[in-house]
């Protein structure tokens, strides 16, 4: 592998990163949930519904993210299930089992059972990060890093 797209963290001093997007997160909800009917969910409404957590061993930089998040927000979890990847997430969202904080590219991945609504106010953000060994590089490899550094301005 010459090259990955990953979230944080990266633990091999090996590896040199770059992030290449910054997206927020957004709430995953059953589609027939009260709260879809909004524009925007503030933090404040979340506390104490059912909800569906990332196992923070498979899901990287999400799980402390959100974490970090609630508690900043006061946002009490009740938490439903613990998914281990974010197609069970959204699987056990759209069987109705409770609402999730996940990156906003999930919106693509929804179904007609499931809808994503932005947070009000600032919302937490996570980033999606290229990865490559540090040495050696070959000439291709620099040029999709210059590439990818072109597209994110």
């Amino acid at each position: 592998i010459d090259v990955a797209f990953m979230r944080r963290p990266v633990l091999s001093p090996e590896l040199r990163s770059e992030v290449v997007l910054t997206e927020p997160l957004v709430v995953v909800l059953p589609s027939g949930h009260p709260l879809a009917k909004q524009a925007r969910i503030a933090p404040a409404q979340l506390s104490g519904e059912p909800f569906i957590s990332t196992h923070p061993q498979f899901s990287g930089q999400v799980h402390s993210v959100v974490e970090a998040y609630c508690e900043a927000h006061g946002i009490e979890r009740k938490v439903a299930q613990v998914a281990t990847n974010i197609l069970l997430n959204l699987n056990l969202v759209g069987m109705g089992l409770g609402y999730a904080l996940l990156p906003a590219y999930v919106s693509s991945l929804t179904s007609s059972a499931i809808c994503t609504r932005p947070l009000e106010g600032e919302p937490p953000t996570i980033d999606l990060l290229m990865v490559s060994r540090k040495e050696p590089h070959a000439a291709e490899l620099e040029a999709l890093f210059e590439l990818v550094r072109e597209n994110e301005a």
